[in-house]
């Protein structure tokens, strides 16, 4: 088992059976049935370039047994119209064909100079332009538009750079980099809150109530309360400053504020933080949906993701202020 897998399983430490899943809605089921019927038809188009027809139609007839619903992490907006889907890397090997093997298989990214700016200028670009786009981070871009993507060191991205392509290079940087953005041990501050206010809750509750001791939205909303030196977000970005770097950390506070933004214009953006953490969760914190009870795991990260972009509002001109001292 990896260091990773088992910084993972650490989440489940508390488990009880009644505890909510934060994930997908069930609206979202059409958006993924919608997206996974694009993502089949393009695999078939690729097929067709290299072997027969036949051949093309039988290996997208065994992908199709393959694939399952929880072997996909997706996000969704408002209406029918946008969705994206991300197969695992053994179900994109499942589906394509032997010879297009390479081709499906990720490039893991280095955290070096050139992977941390071309996060910065995303970020940035989005600052500039999206701040008001509808449904960012949850309309999927083309990969191919991901992928010829080119950033140069110290040059912004170019004015028309679509938006939603800039998204989803943070998302596949993030995704796919050797080692995660975001330690697990991140999260700790925050599970250690949690727990506090979940055994305070349990104390003070009458006996034989019949309530449960999981984390309840009234617990979540507490941890937002008190000074920005004890939020949950300081004490997230302080771990990445001492345990990752400085530059990790001031890159951390300004997606944060981003996302902050964007859900502070739910009228406009339709992406709250909820729905925000939903899209990113997987790739800030690179989740293992192999992992022992993924969901579980999952809800969790997305809860404390859903926290951080929380307070990003509540404390957008103090993190605004730490991304300057560390700038």
């Amino acid at each position: 088992m990896t260091t990773a897998v088992m910084g993972q399983q650490e989440l489940l430490a508390g488990t009880v059976e009644k505890e909510t899943l934060l994930i997908a809605r069930p609206e979202a089921l059409g958006h993924f049935e919608q997206q996974q019927a694009q993502q089949q038809a393009q695999q078939q188009r690729a097929a067709h370039a290299v072997q027969t027809p036949n051949a093309a139609s039988a290996n997208n007839s065994n992908s199709n047994s393959k694939q399952g619903f929880f072997s996909k992490v997706f996000c969704f907006g408002a209406d029918n119209s946008t969705a994206t889907a991300a197969p695992s890397s053994g179900s994109a090997r499942a589906a394509a064909p032997a010879n297009l093997e390479l081709e499906v298989q990720r490039k893991k990214f280095e955290w070096n100079e050139l992977t941390e700016h071309t996060l910065l200028v995303c970020i940035d670009h989005l600052f500039k332009y999206g701040i008001r786009e509808q449904r960012l981070f949850a309309v999927s871009a083309d990969q191919d538009d991901v992928d010829a993507l080119r950033v140069q060191l110290g040059m912004p991205l170019p004015e028309n750079v679509d938006l939603h392509v800039a998204a989803a290079t943070i998302k596949d940087r993030m995704r796919h980099a050797k080692e995660p953005f975001m330690p697990i041990a991140a999260l700790k501050p925050w599970l250690e809150k949690k727990r506090s206010a979940a055994a305070e809750t349990e104390h003070m509750s009458p006996p034989h109530s019949g309530r449960s001791s999981s984390f309840s939205d009234d617990q979540c909303a507490a941890l937002a309360s008190g000074s920005f030196e004890d939020s949950v977000i300081k004490q997230t970005l302080e771990i990445m400053r001492n345990e990752v770097s400085p530059k990790r950390a001031y890159l951390c506070a300004r997606f944060l504020l981003l996302l902050g933004y964007i859900a502070s214009g739910i009228e406009t953006t339709q992406m709250n933080s909820h729905n925000l953490a939903l899209c990113i969760t997987p790739s800030l914190l690179q989740w293992d949906n192999n992992a022992k009870q993924a969901l579980l795991i999952l809800s969790r990260m997305t809860a404390f993701v859903i926290q951080l972009i929380d307070d990003a509002q509540l404390y957008s001109e103090k993190v605004r202020r730490y991304c300057d001292e560390l700038h």
